[in-house]
């Protein structure tokens, strides 16, 4: 999967290397995803948000945002070269301009090249010349609307947008392969148009193996592993 992507021919396996993650507390895809897309020679840690376990979604992510903004850097003194911020909902809520500017902030301030889930996705998008995608959000209403915001604000049209969901929850922790193809049973995308899975809590990686069609298809998780590896962070911060 990674291996489609421009650049993924020059995936870095060094030793040297080492990749700062950040996570919301809950999200435990991101790990699991991230042990089957890198190499096993490939060293990251992983830090997490900080979160009320009372809070509502839209509080919870709220707060990472904030915690985006007012960054304190987890990774300082452990040798990371570079850093992926693994929660998606908080890049819509600041939306692609502040976004840049938040990861350019933190690179600049800790040395490390650091860029969020929705920059590694643009990113990818960018290098595989896609103007256009078709979205399936795993989001209650109000964060799929800035999903769609967000990506047509950074110069990104959203075809369609399928929304899943769990039976009953609104936690994107919850939705299963299952929901998933259930919810896109005869949407077979296009070549000319990929299939962007946004969310990093989602797992996708199953889904993405059954999947048959003929577009390309890209994940949160998928982009932000393939950003870590190329190197493509260090150019990206630093333009």
């Amino acid at each position: 999967m990674i291996r489609d992507i421009p650049g993924a021919t020059s995936l870095s396996t060094s030793l040297a290397a080492v990749y700062g993650v950040m996570v919301p507390p809950r999200n435990l895809t991101v790990e699991r995803e991230l042990r089957m897309l890198l190499p096993p020679a490939a060293q990251w840690i992983v830090s997490r948000f900080s979160s009320t376990a009372d809070a509502s979604l839209q509080d919870r992510t709220e707060s990472y945002r904030e915690q985006m903004v007012d960054w304190r850097n987890p990774f300082d003194g452990a040798g990371v070269t570079a850093a992926w911020i693994a929660c998606t909902g908080a890049a819509y809520m600041l939306g692609p301009i502040r976004d840049r500017e938040v990861c350019q902030s933190i690179s600049d301030e800790t040395g490390i090249a650091t860029l969020s889930a929705t920059g590694a996705i643009l990113v990818a998008l960018q290098g595989m010349g896609c103007e256009s995608v078709a979205l399936v959000s795993p989001y209650p209403d109000w964060l799929t609307e800035l999903s769609v915001g967000y990506w047509t604000a950074a110069g990104i049209n959203v075809r369609t947008c399928i929304r899943v969901a769990a039976p009953g929850s609104e936690s994107p922790y919850d939705v299963r392969t299952h929901h998933i193809l259930d919810a896109m049973p005869s949407f077979v995308g296009s070549e000319d148009v990929p299939i962007l899975f946004t969310g990093t809590g989602m797992a996708t990686i199953e889904v993405m193996a059954k999947l048959s069609t003929s577009a390309a298809v890209l994940s949160s998780n998928l982009c932000g592993a393939w950003w870590l590896l190329t190197g493509q962070g260090h150019l990206a911060a630093s333009a």
